[in-house]
């Protein structure tokens, strides 16, 4: 697999190896599993999935996850990373109208944040991080508190 470049096989350990051969068989489901599932799965360690991946050149194993999932054939659902940020995605206007938000916010009495999941989790962390700037913030997290 191209994931794997130019790696000289003969100098990996046998752990190495053995996520080698795990991740080359399994290379549909690495990027929908966690480092954990990928270490229990080839009954390896964490840390060595870690290691390994860091000799194939990668920082972090979402960056890993990434690559794979965007170097299989005939997978059309991966955005391209490197155009996801760029300021042909947001609308022209996107300065103006978050501007326009921020004042709302201020004049407000309260602000609710809501979300369930991660969102919520996000919504929390967003109704902190306004209060400590003065504003009567609220993250609602739980939707069937009436």
């Amino acid at each position: 697999m191209s994931f794997f470049g130019k790696i000289d096989f003969n100098r990996l350990s046998e752990t190495e190896k053995v996520l080698y051969h795990y991740m080359s068989s399994n290379i549909e489901k690495i990027p929908y599993m966690r480092i954990r599932e990928v270490a229990t799965e080839s009954h390896t360690s964490a840390s060595s999935v870690m290691r390994f991946i860091r000799k194939l050149g990668f920082d972090s194993y979402a960056e890993f996850k990434i690559n794979v999932k965007t170097h299989q054939p005939g997978d059309t659902s991966v955005i391209n990373s490197e155009g996801l940020i760029s300021p042909s995605t947001f609308p022209s206007n996107t300065e103006f109208t978050m501007q326009q938000i921020a004042e709302k916010m201020l004049e407000s009495e309260n602000v609710i944040f809501y979300g369930i999941g991660a969102s919520g989790t996000m919504c929390e962390y967003a109704a902190r991080r306004f209060a400590t700037l003065g504003i009567n913030s609220f993250g609602l997290v739980d939707n069937t508190y009436p």
